[in-house]
């Protein structure tokens, strides 16, 4: 018996809400591990949920939804952020056009034009623009040094970008 069982009996699925947030932890620690390819691929992979940072204002109407929980892990911002970053790092082109079409991928993207544009130029092979998106001026270099999770990889996720965009 006991309540500490990890079974819910009867097949029950746990919520969309509890799901995402696993997703979004698993994510992380990928990117910790270093392995940015499938952290990528883990973030681009998780449905859109409404975190309070659009414009959507009709995040009451299900009871399954509890973007607060999500958001103490990591916004939809922030899930952009990595999962391109990330993606510009280590996917091949067509990995990254997969990554781009994913589960609202484009949508979130939205929230970072600087991030969009460097992965828009990077699939054409502007590789000069797709740099000069990522100069350390920019703000999009400046979201990523202070960001608690990716502060400390952007010396080396800058250097594999930069690396791809040579070679």
């Amino acid at each position: 018996g006991g309540g500490n069982g990890g079974s819910t009996g009867g097949g029950a699925e746990a919520p969309v809400w509890v799901v995402n947030r696993l997703k979004i932890v698993s994510g992380v620690c990928l990117l910790h591990e270093g392995r940015y390819a499938d952290a990528a691929r883990k973030f681009a992979g998780l449905p859109e949920w409404d975190d309070g940072s659009t414009n959507n204002n009709n995040s009451s109407h299900s009871k399954h939804k509890r973007p607060s929980t999500a958001t103490m892990v990591s916004s939809s911002y922030d899930v952009a952020l990595y999962a391109g970053i990330l993606g510009l790092a280590s996917l091949d082109r067509n990995g990254l056009t997969t990554l781009l079409e994913s589960n609202g991928m484009k949508q979130r993207l939205e929230q970072i034009p600087s991030l969009r544009d460097a992965l828009r130029a990077y699939q054409r092979a502007e590789y000069g623009v797709c740099l000069t998106q990522l100069h350390p001026d920019t703000g999009l270099r400046a979201s990523m040094a202070l960001d608690v999770h990716l502060s400390s990889h952007v010396p080396v996720l800058i250097g594999m970008i930069r690396d791809r965009c040579i070679v």
